[in-house]
C-alpha cells in the first residue's frame, strides 16, 4: 500500500470502518496534528493460529488470508489513510491477524507509539462481561497509553 512511514512516537489507531473506530480516527489524526507525529492505522482480522487443519486445508486458508488483506487495504485502510492525508497527517496502514487486542498492543510496543487509540463499540453492559471487548482488553495488557474514543 502507497503510504507514508510513520516512524516511532506515532499515534496508532485501531481501525475496521466502524462508526466507533471512524471517531477513533479523527481523534488519532488531530492528536498526530497536534503533536506533529505520523499515524499507525491498524486493521487486525481475528484470525487464530490454533485452529486445526489438514494438509489440504493449508492452500486454501493462506489463500483466504491473502484475499483478506487484500480487500482490508483496498476498503477499509485506503480510506482511513485518505482522511489522514487531507488533513496533512502521514500515515502508514497495516493489517494484522491475530487477537485483535494483542496485535494492536505487540505492535504499539514494537513501534515505540506514544498512544493507541481506539472506539468503545456498543455493546450491552451483559455482553461486555461475558464477551469482554477489544477496548477493555487493550487498556489491561498494553504498555502503551491507550485512549478510548465513545
Amino acid at each position: 500500500m502507497g503510504t507514508t512511514e510513520s516512524g516511532p512516537g506515532a499515534v496508532l489507531v485501531a481501525y475496521d470502518h466502524s462508526a466507533g473506530s471512524r471517531r477513533a480516527l479523527a481523534r488519532a489524526v488531530a492528536l498526530a496534528q497536534a503533536l506533529g507525529c505520523g499515524l499507525l492505522i491498524v486493521h487486525v482480522i481475528e484470525w487464530s493460529p490454533y485452529r486445526f487443519t489438514i494438509p489440504e486445508d493449508n492452500a486454501e486458508r493462506h489463500r483466504q488470508r491473502q484475499a483478506e488483506i487484500a480487500a482490508a487495504e483496498n476498503e477499509v485502510l485506503a480510506p482511513a489513510c485518505r482522511v489522514a492525508g487531507e488533513a496533512g497527517v502521514a500515515a502508514e496502514a497495516l493489517v494484522r491477524h491475530g487477537h485483535v487486542a494483542e496485535s494492536l498492543s505487540e505492535l504499539a510496543a514494537a513501534r515505540a507509539a506514544a498512544l493507541i487509540v481506539c472506539g468503545r463499540r456498543g455493546q450491552s453492559r451483559i455482553q461486555s462481561l461475558l464477551l469482554g471487548s477489544v477496548a477493555t482488553s487493550l487498556v489491561q495488557i498494553s504498555q502503551v497509553p491507550v485512549l478510548v474514543v465513545p
